[in-house]
């Protein structure tokens, strides 16, 4: 899980989003401009699936899961890279 979340926590860095690394979760949440058109586009033109902040607590942030396995963390770094 570990190198799950740092490799998801350092993609999302890398593409300057701003976030902090969890230590007992499986979800990171950064801080996204415009959070309710980022998760509608994420899904629907490049099928990346993450949830409104705001369902947990934290406004103006999306929530990431790091459960999958390393190659899908990889390509949706990779699909959201091209979307920002």
């Amino acid at each position: 899980w570990e190198e799950r979340r740092d490799l998801l926590y350092s993609g999302l860095k890398d593409l300057g989003l701003d976030t902090w690394k969890p230590e007992g979760a499986f979800y990171i949440l950064p801080r996204v401009d415009q959070p309710l058109d980022f998760v509608w586009d994420m899904y629907t033109k490049h099928q990346v699936i993450t949830y409104l902040g705001d369902w947990f607590g934290a406004p103006g942030r999306v929530r990431f899961s790091y459960a999958l396995d390393k190659e899908k963390i990889e390509e949706g770094l990779f699909r959201m890279a091209k979307y920002l």
